[in-house]
């Protein structure tokens, strides 16, 4: 199954990743940063079953 992230998808995450490194003054891991891909890619996933 190949599922492809729309632009504001993409830049939601990029956004969430930047933010969490901005807040976080430059520390936060990068063990840290995969998991929260991860869960943000998990709800998107979520929110694209539903509307379909």
């Amino acid at each position: 199954m190949a599922v492809k992230m729309t632009e504001a998808q993409y830049l939601e995450l990029e956004g969430a990743l930047v933010d969490a490194i901005w807040f976080s003054n430059e520390k936060i891991s990068k063990d840290d940063q995969v998991k929260l891909g991860v869960q943000l890619i998990d709800r998107l996933l979520e929110e694209d079953a539903k509307r379909a």
